[in-house]
């Protein structure tokens, strides 16, 4: 796990001239060259107040970077990624894909149907229990879930 440029323990003084898409993309690039890793696996989950204690350590929030980028939240961007597309791009993810979406996640199914329709060989997953992090809410079914789907691609 890692905390991205201006979240956690990658907190830095204010520097809202980095809090755009440009900036988290080329970390990423820079930090897989960084550790020579060619092959990964990749999950964005969101850590909250409400994770489990293992996940959860003394850090600083990323409000200044979240509100930089987003505005005020997610659903009205008003920030510098207000303009960031991705479902024209997502068509060209080759690698395998699995999404996986609580039923009461703000990441509706609607949204991840949309995903997954989009996204040639993906997988995905709706847990009927869970919100945002079903990772945490249905761990068994998460984990089982996952194995075998890293099983098949892996």
């Amino acid at each position: 796990m890692y905390d991205q440029l201006g979240c956690g323990l990658s907190s830095t003084p204010s520097r809202p001239d980095l809090w755009h898409s440009k900036t988290w993309i080329d970390e990423l690039i820079k930090l897989r060259e960084y550790l020579n890793l060619n092959e990964i696996h990749y999950s964005a989950e969101k850590i909250t107040e409400s994770s489990p204690e293992c996940l959860k350590r003394s850090k600083k929030f990323g409000t200044e970077s979240y509100v930089t980028a987003w505005g005020q939240n997610e659903f009205s961007p008003s920030g510098t990624l207000k303009n960031f597309g991705f479902s024209d791009k997502i068509t060209d993810i080759k690698e395998p894909c699995l999404i996986t979406s609580g039923l009461l996640d703000l990441c509706s199914p609607l949204i991840a149907k949309a995903m997954y329709d989009k996204i040639p060989n993906s997988k995905w997953e709706l847990f009927e229990y869970s919100r945002h992090m079903p990772f945490v809410q249905e761990n068994e079914k998460y984990i089982k879930i996952l194995i075998e789907w890293l099983d098949e691609n892996d």
